[in-house]
């Protein structure tokens, strides 16, 4: 279905809702939240595989489209709150720094050979960073700001937690051919009230 447009499924129509691999093509967040909350019986779960939108997102980078053959959709939103900061130190101090070493190394044409120095130079030159350093005091403040320009959205925490709590979330997937640590691969969600 288009999670987008679920308000003709009838209340408390499954037990378990899975979304896999388009939770950041969702266009607005609290609507969405709304009408899968609904959808989900008492005592019922959702299961989401992509929340946090890209691997990329504590470095401010949502690019990208999902491609499903004539049908394209662009990566719009992505989570993050201070309490995946908390649970997952690391992974907002690691992603920035692996996702530019990663773009200036690997060889996607040959995995198993090294860049050569003057594509590396290339590459520096290319994708040399703006702005300030990403940390974790400073991670959501500036999130907020660069994904609006870029005619993205940020799901609060805050939005979340009006309708679902969240059981249990992973965020130890490494994607080795990038040095890409995705922050929430994996996120088990409650509906509030159920």
């Amino acid at each position: 279905m288009d999670f987008n447009d679920l308000k003709s499924v009838p209340d408390e129509a499954c037990n378990v809702l899975v979304m896999s691999r388009g939770a950041d093509m969702i266009t607005a967040a609290a609507e969405f939240l709304d009408h899968a909350r609904r959808i989900i019986r008492p005592g019922g779960i959702a299961m989401v595989d992509g929340l946090h939108g890209r691997a990329e997102a504590p470095a401010l980078d949502l690019l990208g489209m999902h491609d499903y053959g004539r049908h394209q959709g662009l990566f719009i939103t992505t989570y993050c709150d201070p309490q995946f900061i908390a649970e997952f130190p690391g992974r907002v101090r690691c992603v920035p720094a692996t996702r530019e070493q990663a773009t200036l190394v690997v060889n996607l044409a040959d995995s198993g050979r090294p860049l050569s120095l003057d594509r590396r130079a290339e590459r520096q030159l290319f994708f040399r960073r703006q702005g300030p350093e990403i940390t974790r005091a400073n991670c959501l403040d500036a999130m907020r700001p660069a994904l609006s320009r870029a005619g993205k959205r940020l799901v609060e925490g805050e939005t979340l937690a009006q309708y679902f709590t969240i059981l249990f979330r992973e965020a130890g997937y490494f994607y080795r051919l990038f040095g890409k640590f995705h922050p929430y691969l994996f996120t088990m969600l409650r509906p509030v009230g159920k």
